[in-house]
C-alpha cells in the first residue's frame, strides 16, 4: 500500500531542527514490509495546506498518517479537516504524544478516522493488513475509531520483543542536509576553544536513540499513559546506527 506520513510543527515560531525520529522509524519498518512510504515533513518546511494537498494528491496514498505532540493540536485539527475535505475516502490516522488523553477529541473534534496510541510500528502494519482485508479491525491493537456513534478502543499492545530488531530510521525520506546543519554551532565547544584562541568548526548534528521508554511516570507524558518500562539497545546496534549516519 501507499502511505503518506506527515510531521507537524513542535513550535509555531521556528522550524524543527531535530530529526523526526518516530516517523523515520515508522517509514523504515513499513518499507521493509513492502509498503511505499512518503514523508511530508511540515515540521521542517512549514508549508501551507495547498502545498500539502498537492503533494498528497500527487502521491495518491491509501492512508494518511499524522504525527504530533500536544502543541500541534490546532495545526493537526486544521490540516485533518482540510485533508478529509479534499480526500474524503482516504483514512487519516493520528499518532504520537498528541494522543495522550485526547482520543475522543481527535476523533470527534479533529475529525481523524483512527488513533494509534503508543509505539506505532506494528499496530500501523496491522492496520494496513486490515485495509487489505487480511485482518479484522478489532484485531489491530492500540487502535481507536468510531463505530455506530461510539468510540471503540482496541485492547492489547504489540511491539518488538528485542528492540535491536528495529530497522534503522529511513534517513533518505527527509532532507538530511538540512537537519545535519540546522544547529550550526556547538556553543559549549566554542566557549572551551575560545580559551585557546581557536574557533569551533561548523557542526553537523544528528541524534541517535540508544534506549526506549523511561524509568519515570510523569503525569503529562506518554509513558504514564502507556507505561512499558525502560529498554536499552545493544552497543553494536547503536554503533551500526552511528556508522550509517557517518
Amino acid at each position: 500500500m501507499r502511505i503518506v506520513l506527515i510531521t507537524t510543527p513542535t513550535r509555531t515560531y521556528m522550524p524543527n531542527t531535530v530529526l523526526p525520529m518516530g516517523v523515520l522509524y515508522l517509514a523504515s519498518y513499513l518499507g521493509t514490509h513492502g509498503h511505499s512510504v512518503k514523508i511530508i515533513d511540515i515540521a521542517r518546511t512549514r508549508q501551507d495546506e495547498a502545498t500539502t494537498l498537492a503533494e498528497v494528491g500527487e502521491f495518491a496514498p491509501d492512508v494518511i498518517g499524522i504525527s504530533g505532540i500536544i502543541t500541534a493540536y490546532l495545526f493537526v485539527r486544521s490540516l485533518t479537516k482540510t485533508l478529509k475535505k479534499a480526500f474524503p475516502r482516504i483514512p487519516v490516522i493520528v499518532g504520537g504524544h498528541i494522543t495522550i488523553d485526547n482520543i475522543e477529541q481527535l476523533i470527534l473534534d479533529v475529525g481523524c478516522d483512527y488513533v494509534v496510541v503508543g509505539y506505532g510500528e506494528k499496530p500501523l502494519l496491522y492496520f494496513l493488513d486490515f485495509l487489505e482485508g487480511k485482518r479484522k479491525r478489532e484485531d489491530v491493537p492500540q487502535l481507536s475509531y468510531l463505530k455506530d456513534g461510539a468510540i471503540m478502543r482496541n485492547e492489547g499492545h504489540i511491539f518488538f520483543d528485542n528492540i535491536d530488531d528495529m530497522q534503522f530510521p529511513a534517513y533518505d525520506k527527509v532532507d538530511m542536509q538540512y537537519y545535519l546543519t540546522a544547529i550550526p554551532n556547538n556553543l559549549k565547544l566554542a566557549i572551551y576553544l575560545a580559551k585557546t584562541g581557536k574557533k569551533a568548526p561548523p557542526m553537523r548534528f544528528a541524534p541517535v536513540i540508544g534506549a526506549l521508554g523511561c524509568t519515570d511516570r510523569c503525569a503529562f507524558c506518554i509513558h504514564e499513559f502507556e507505561y512499558r518500562g525502560f529498554r536499552v539497545h545493544s552497543t553494536g546496534y547503536v554503533m551500526r546506527n552511528i556508522e550509517i549516519l557517518y
